[in-house]
């Protein structure tokens, strides 16, 4: 169970084995962040004025036949976190993570 902590006469002390369980939290605690950067992908940071296109998050009605991303929306203000304020025309603004962008394909037409 815990191979660090002494055990006397089959009786574990408690209070070691939560020492130890703190340690051994704290160790995973400081290695997490270092493993989520190594998967995580470089944002695709956007400028003021680009056209981009914005996944649909909720797919209701079209089902698999709804388009996954709806646009052109243009980029109004870089927000902190990795988020942008962005602007349809004849529409409200409305605030997307990086995550939900994708550029909008110059051959289409706006």
């Amino acid at each position: 169970m815990l191979p660090e902590v002494v055990a006397t006469n089959n009786y574990i002390d408690p209070e070691e084995a939560v020492v130890h369980t703190q340690v051994r939290m704290t160790n995973v605690e400081d290695k997490q962040p270092e493993r989520f950067n190594v998967t995580r992908y470089a944002a695709k940071l956007f400028s003021l004025g680009d056209l981009v296109a914005v996944e649909n998050s909720q797919l209701t009605g079209g089902g698999k036949l709804q388009s996954k991303y709806s646009g052109p929306f243009t980029v109004r203000a870089i927000l902190p976190n990795e988020r942008y304020l962005l602007w349809r025309k004849g529409k409200r603004t409305t605030v997307a993570a990086h995550e939900q962008l994708r550029s909008w394909p110059e051959t289409q037409p706006v």
